[in-house]
């Protein structure tokens, strides 16, 4: 037991599950690795977050390709966020910025 007496809310939480088949997408362990190897160039997070598309050298011919599984969405009642994300690139001096897509006024 933790602080509070309660479980750690979340720790054991995997992240984003794998995406359905025909999803191209590469892992939360396989971008970090890319991450570490200097081989991403952009990342773009949609508006709210729980997606982000990777520009990594030698993957999916140098398209952005999805950060499926394993990836940490936002969960308010544990430990999994992408701001850990933002700033493990902001850490590693990787471009980034998030997608929004503004509705038309009626």
């Amino acid at each position: 037991m933790g602080f509070g007496c309660s479980d750690a809310n979340g720790l054991e939480f995997g992240g984003k599950p794998k995406p359905p088949p025909g999803v191209d997408s590469i892992s939360y362990p396989d971008f970090l690795q890319a991450l570490k190897d200097k081989k991403v160039s952009f990342v773009e997070f949609s508006a709210g977050m729980n997606d982000a598309y990777a520009t990594i050298t030698d993957v999916n011919n140098g398209a952005p390709i999805l950060i499926g599984e394993g990836y940490p969405i936002e969960k308010g009642d544990g430990w999994s966020s992408p701001l850990f994300v933002v700033r493990t690139l902001d850490n590693m001096d990787v471009p980034h910025k998030v997608k929004f897509e503004y509705m038309k006024k009626r």
